[in-house]
């Protein structure tokens, strides 16, 4: 809607009309301004944003497509370190989520290979939180403790689901 207005903006002006926080703005604008879609054009044409820097609707912009995606660029934000301390509700709410991943999937497929479980656990929470392996691993073990799970007599590293 700014570009109806304007044929060209600058990054200082862009961000007093809409009044968004830098960071979400950024990652927005450049996306439109990617070197693959061109929807913005920006000048100059640099990763980085200054608030000299220009931007203007590319005019000759044609795509076959009457609806198109544009994928966000990676924020700059800090992300969370490994070694950083999560908080103790945070962490009770993760062990719960863990372990009825596990038991969903051990419940649907009734013996499963160690790996495979772990993989198909990370991909169910994969969304919400990315699960260490060893913690999955620890999860595993408390449910083989409580008797929700038993280890192959035969096959350590294969698991049974107990009804």
């Amino acid at each position: 809607m700014l570009f109806n207005e304007h044929e060209t903006m600058t990054w200082k002006q862009i961000k007093l009309l809409t009044g968004i926080d830098e960071e979400t703005l950024e990652t927005h604008v450049l996306a439109l301004a990617h070197p693959k879609i061109k929807i913005l054009l920006k000048r100059p044409n640099r990763k980085e944003v200054a608030d000299t820097d220009k931007f203007a609707l590319n005019k000759q912009f044609k795509n076959q497509r009457v609806r198109i995606t544009v994928g966000l660029l990676e924020s700059k934000l800090r992300p969370v370190q490994k070694n950083e301390e999560v908080p103790k509700h945070l962490q009770d709410a993760r062990k719960n989520r863990v372990e009825a991943a596990i038991i969903r999937v051990m419940k649907a497929r009734k013996t499963l290979e160690h790996n495979l479980l772990v993989s198909e656990v990370v991909h169910q929470l994969q969304a919400r939180f990315n699960p260490n392996p060893q913690f999955i691993k620890q999860r595993i073990a408390s449910l083989i403790e409580r008797e929700y799970l038993a280890r192959d007599d035969h096959n350590r590293k294969v698991y049974h689901y107990l009804p």
